[in-house]
């Protein structure tokens, strides 16, 4: 991520032909399965003690790196398809109160905690082919209700 960080401070220019907005911070985040690694105020102290004693991640261009969940994720962008700037929600998270879970953060900050709409609408989906596919099945099945008329 420092490296990353480091190539895109020095040679956005070259890479995009745009300049790199004054005042830019990157906030580095690794994403975790939901059952992943949870993120409290321990895990956040021991992650800072490693990035300081390694030299990593110590800069002013960077926030705190922090750990979310998949879910989280979603929380996220479900902030940001209702109009709420996420680069700007995460920066503040990590800021402001880097050892708590976003999600409680962003409960405290009174955004909705909901999951993007892609996500209902493709459970939707799934659950309304299964039903198509248990139904057809039943018409198929000797003595089956749907069979016995």
């Amino acid at each position: 991520m420092a490296s990353t960080i480091r190539h895109l401070t020095e040679l956005l220019p070259q890479l995009t032909g745009r300049n790199l907005v004054p005042g830019t911070r990157f906030v580095p985040l690794i994403v975790t399965p939901d059952d992943g690694l949870p993120w409290n105020p321990a895990v956040h102290r021991r992650v800072q003690e490693v990035l300081a004693a390694n030299g990593t991640l110590q800069t002013s261009r960077a926030t705190a790196l922090g750990v979310i969940s998949l879910q989280d994720l979603g929380l996220v962008e479900y902030a940001a398809d209702n109009g709420r700037d996420a680069g700007n929600l995460l920066a503040t998270w990590r800021s402001q109160q880097p050892e708590v879970a976003l999600q409680h953060f962003m409960y405290g900050q009174g955004e909705e905690l909901h999951r993007p709409q892609w996500v209902t609408d493709t459970f939707s989906q799934v659950v309304d082919e299964l039903v198509e596919q248990q139904t057809r099945y039943l018409e198929n099945v000797p003595g089956s209700p749907s069979t016995a008329s």
